[in-house]
């Protein structure tokens, strides 16, 4: 739909009040996934037809894309805005104004993460950013609309933004206070060195399926980012473990936890309550889900460190 058709059906009321619609974004549960929570209940409130949101990443670089609607597949997949987008005059603006904003064309820096047939379906982009202190830390992007633009879009975006952004920082930040959440996969000879260092050492090895839960979050969420829902467990299962814990990422949606027994005297009591966390902290799990977990004992010969290298890569 055109520019022209929009606004010729621009004075259709949206569903029900924007007092109504900002209460109900108040009662909201603040777990973890409070921004792509809140994402959703905007698409659906307004009709919106294609969107995504993105956060800011922890090392401040890019905004990695949390969830989508409605773009293709390519899209879906690529879409993200790297460092250089906060120097953009679209951003500046909007950081300088502490506004929502709508430009009239695609952004350049859009090009490189959508596919060509997405990117030029794009008439105009609505932006409803969230701020803390002088930065923007998630923004929303709406490049089409169901069949209108609300008049009030502006001053319901610059609520929504003034009355929540607070909310979106503070289900970030308890993740980030432990420290660095990246959990990066390392080779059969750095994870040999990382069993080797544990020699002496008393702690549990386990290792964690996270494909049932991962497959659960997808389903209930449509146009999750895969690569960042998995971030987000492992970011989940960091904060509960705390920073004195080794996690370790082994790929194929499998995670390597080296629990201190000092510390975590009782691994499947851990395990309850790692699972019984999740669903305060994804809103949508109705129930706590079931984690898949193997034990190993501690390798005391280098031909027991190779079988259980093997048995984990």
């Amino acid at each position: 739909m055109g520019l022209l058709d929009r606004a010729r059906d621009s004075q259709v009321p949206v569903n029900g009040t924007g007092d109504d619609f900002l209460q109900k974004l108040h009662n909201l549960e603040k777990g973890v996934d409070y921004p792509v929570v809140l994402f959703q209940q905007l698409i659906n409130h307004l009709s919106i037809e294609k969107a995504a949101v993105f956060l800011k990443s922890d090392s401040d670089d890019s905004f990695n894309c949390l969830s989508s609607k409605g773009y293709d597949k390519t899209t879906t997949n690529r879409l993200r805005m790297d460092r250089h987008t906060i120097e953009t005059t679209e951003f500046t603006s909007m950081l300088e104004q502490k506004n929502s904003l709508v430009t009239s064309q695609a952004t350049h820096f859009l090009k490189e993460y959508m596919s060509s047939r997405e990117f030029g379906l794009i008439e105009e982009i609505h932006w409803l950013p969230f701020f803390h202190e002088n930065r923007i830390i998630c923004i929303i992007m709406i490049s089409q609309w169901h069949n209108f633009v609300p008049d009030d879009w502006q001053n319901l975006f610059n609520n929504i933004s003034s009355r929540f952004s607070q909310n979106v920082f503070n289900s970030r930040k308890a993740l980030v206070v432990q420290g660095n959440t990246n959990v990066r996969r390392p080779g059969k000879v750095e994870l040999l060195d990382k069993l080797k260092a544990l020699a002496g050492k008393d702690v549990y090895i386990i290792e964690v399926d996270l494909s049932p839960l991962i497959k659960m979050l997808m389903n209930i969420k449509e146009g999750l980012s895969m690569l960042h829902l998995k971030k987000e467990i492992l970011s989940v299962f960091r904060t509960m473990a705390g920073p004195q814990q080794e996690l370790i990422d082994l790929g194929n949606n499998k995670v390597l936890l080296i629990l201190d027994k000092q510390r975590v005297p009782d691994k499947s009591l851990f395990i309850h309550q790692l699972s019984a966390s999740l669903p305060l902290l994804f809103q949508d799990l109705e129930t706590s889900p079931v984690l898949s977990t193997r034990d190993f004992d501690f390798p005391a010969t280098e031909e027991e460190q190779d079988e259980l290298i093997r048995a984990l890569m």
